[in-house]
């Protein structure tokens, strides 16, 4: 079963304030209100975004995805030799790179570097690791 359950209150906070949309969807996948989402609900909520995206691209409305609309389709998902930036692979690996590797490694060498006299690490490292990944993020848009 796929499960929040191990979010404390503080990863709470700090998800819905990023993300207003982010409970909305996670109580949609939430079929049956257990508080979890079991791999039935998360194959329910694949088919729907599939079914979304089917219904966005079908521009003729026949019910069909023609050889056009699907390279349109291919693009938006996963870009061009042009645009390779605005592709969802490479946003997705960006994004999980910077928030599981880079940054937490950053925050905790500035931590190791910002110790107290007696060697104590006074400094929280998720909170350096957060803003740190929430500057990248700024960067990342602007390049």
């Amino acid at each position: 079963m796929c499960n929040s359950s191990n979010a404390g209150p503080a990863d709470d906070v700090t998800a819905s304030s990023q993300h207003p949309n982010r409970r909305k969807a996670y109580k949609d996948l939430d079929v049956d209100a257990t508080g979890g989402v079991d791999h039935k609900e998360v194959a329910i909520g694949l088919l729907k975004l599939y079914d979304n995206l089917c219904q966005k691209f079908d521009k003729d409305d026949d019910g069909f995805i023609s050889e056009d609309e699907f390279f349109e389709l291919a693009k938006v998902l996963f870009g061009t030799k042009k645009n390779w930036r605005d592709s969802l692979p490479y946003i997705f690996g960006r994004t999980l790179l910077l928030n599981l590797v880079i940054c937490p490694m950053a925050a905790s060498e500035i931590v190791r570097m910002v110790r107290t006299k007696d060697g104590r690490y006074d400094l929280p490292t998720a909170p350096i690791a957060m803003m740190l990944s929430m500057i990248a993020g700024y960067v990342f848009k602007k390049i």
